[in-house]
């Protein structure tokens, strides 16, 4: 799992263009980048229920 640093670390090596990002990054750093941005939404998504 990585963290905020670590995934804004691979889009800058993109130049925060998602276009860039989906052409040029491998499978492995979409994959790490796509996870981080769901478990982020998931944990928002508990916290404005009131689960977490």
């Amino acid at each position: 799992m990585i963290n905020l640093e670590e995934a804004r670390a691979i889009v800058a090596r993109y130049n925060s263009d998602y276009r860039e990002f989906m052409d040029n990054a491998t499978k492995e750093e979409r994959q790490e980048v796509f996870q981080y941005i769901t478990r982020e939404a998931n944990r928002m998504q508990r916290r404005v229920m009131g689960l977490e």
